[in-house]
């Protein structure tokens, strides 16, 4: 696949005083379906001395999976996010271990915004080995490398306010400001329409929660938590009123972080 231009290694938040890279440079897969979230991963698995490719959705992952054991040249680790489009994230796995990759030869790692219980219990049910939650630190990224590969950690910690840094990155600060945009075209669509319809509802759930995903990286911490409470309670809701009065809120909170972003 056509994976979008790299970013600088500057546009990953700077690490102090990094340790040396692992010795051991591993084939990371990572299965994203947010541009931002991509970028932002594979620079970050790049800059702890490994090579990263990309799937950008689960049947994809499985594809690559299967095309890299058959050439001999395995993956030593995949970065699974839980929401894709086409095949999520716990089906690509449940395929990938019913193939016969056991968790030994390839390990899995649960990449998501929704750290609940029950997302974690799907994740080991369906052959994960662990998860990490978004938006991914350096510091965590390069110990689950460690603990699921067997190798030294590279990339240095990560200082909390380096959170932000990804705004000091125009290309980054644009693709977020377009995901603000189409979210609020599609909230707008909704409330120009009778009735809020399951695909319209689940349209918008999958909008915010890859917002959810990437707001911290701009310094939009508490939009991002916000975009994922409304998800679930969204995707819950079954009364009209509440889904229009929802949608209200997180557009008005969604449309305060636009404009703060063009200003």
């Amino acid at each position: 696949m056509a994976d979008a231009d790299q970013p600088d290694v500057a546009e990953v938040p700077a690490q102090p005083e990094a340790e040396p890279a692992a010795s051991t440079a591993l084939r990371i897969l990572v299965a994203e379906d947010n541009p931002v979230n991509q970028e932002l991963t594979r620079a970050m698995v790049e800059k702890g001395g490994h090579t990263c490719e990309l799937a950008e959705n689960g049947r994809e992952a499985i594809a690559m999976v299967r095309m890299a054991e058959k050439k001999g040249e395995p993956f030593d680790l995949v970065l699974m996010d839980m929401q894709m489009p086409v095949l999520d994230g716990i089906g690509a796995t449940t395929a990938i271990r019913w193939a016969g990759v056991s968790p030994g030869k390839l390990p899995i790692v649960a990449v998501t915004a929704n750290a609940y219980a029950d997302d974690i219990r799907q994740c080991r049910a369906a052959g994960m080995q662990g998860h990490l939650a978004k938006p991914l630190r350096m510091k965590d990224l390069m110990k689950a490398i460690a603990q699921w590969t067997g190798t030294s950690q590279g990339g240095g910690g990560q200082p909390p306010a380096a959170a932000k840094a990804a705004n000091t990155s125009p290309r980054l600060r644009k693709m977020f400001a377009d995901r603000l945009t189409m979210t609020l075209k599609a909230i707008a669509a909704a409330r120009d329409d009778e009735t809020i319809d399951d695909a319209a509802r689940a349209g918008i759930g999958s909008l915010l929660h890859q917002i959810a995903g990437t707001a911290a990286h701009f310094g939009a911490e508490e939009l991002g938590r916000q975009c994922l409470e409304t998800e679930k309670a969204l995707l819950a809701c079954k009364q009209e009123p509440e889904m229009r009065a929802m949608i209200d809120i997180i557009a008005e909170k969604i449309e305060r972080e636009s404009a703060a972003l063009a200003a």
